[in-house]
């Protein structure tokens, strides 16, 4: 029953998004619903950044220096959609990226911890790609990262 009912509300909501007449208000609000129910599907401990709307797990909380948002940071990841569970992007051996540069849920994610640390990111459209499509992600797509940071350069 409780499958049924998050893939009902998982259905839903992505058919409401492709109404142009909802609102950002609206779309927002469906996708935290989103969120919250790919969190309790998957027996997820997580907790909410109430100021941003992220949904995080911290798996390890590394060491003191953390990324500011003008740092690089030497990652490995992997990303999933969460509608289909499918994974769209990977780095498994080290990547550089400036944090400044990077998607909102991964510049508020990753200053939760530091370097050696690794976090899950549960992210809402709004804080990912938004309304647009990105390279091979269907418009408003809410995404899990699994990020660690293996380096930081403040």
């Amino acid at each position: 029953m409780k499958r049924y009912l998050v893939a009902l509300l998982v259905v839903g909501f992505s058919a409401c998004k492709k109404d142009s007449n909802v609102t950002q208000e609206q779309r927002n609000k469906m996708d935290d619903a989103i969120v919250e129910a790919y969190i309790t599907q998957n027996n997820i401990v997580a907790q909410k950044d109430s100021a941003s709307g992220l949904y995080f797990r911290i798996i390890e909380s590394g060491n003191s220096t953390k990324p500011l948002i003008s740092s690089n940071v030497i990652v490995k990841y992997i990303g999933y959609r969460m509608d289909t569970g499918s994974k769209f992007a990977e780095a498994s051996t080290g990547q550089t990226l400036h944090l400044g540069g990077l998607i909102k849920g991964w510049q508020i994610g990753l200053q939760k911890i530091g370097e050696g640390g690794m976090i899950d990111l549960f992210i809402p459209s709004y804080l990912a790609y938004g309304n647009m499509p990105y390279g091979g992600l269907p418009p408003n797509s809410n995404l899990y990262y699994r990020v660690h940071i293996l380096t930081v350069e403040n």
